[in-house]
């Protein structure tokens, strides 16, 4: 499950190696909280994920679109994807009101 991205996105007054650094932090904290944490950096889009777990066929039914739940408590635990550190939050709805918005939640990304 992916919990966060850190990245320059391509802003020259951020440094790579910040980011990389941030990134290797969160896993080391995750780590201390008894987690499977891990990150990985993409040098050429200058971008490192921090992702925890890991999860076989049964974690998500496409069929009934139901996560396990192992993973729903990984929801219920971290609510909300991170970028940089901070929540992303979304619009729950395009042209709705900026009340409507909601976070955006880690999701399960495939590893090879």
């Amino acid at each position: 499950m992916q919990l966060g991205a850190w990245s320059t996105f391509g802003d020259a007054s951020v440094r790579y190696e910040q980011s990389k650094a941030a990134a290797e932090q969160y896993a080391a904290r995750l780590r201390a909280q008894g987690l499977e944490a891990w990150f990985h950096h993409d040098e050429d889009s200058e971008t490192s994920v921090v992702t925890i777990g890991h999860f076989n066929s049964t974690a998500y039914d496409s069929r009934s679109t139901l996560f396990s739940p192992e993973v729903e408590a990984l929801f219920d635990k971290f609510p909300a994807h991170l970028v940089n550190g901070e929540p992303v939050e979304i619009q729950a709805k395009a042209g709705s009101a900026p009340s409507s918005r909601t976070q955006q939640a880690p999701r399960l990304v495939e590893v090879p």
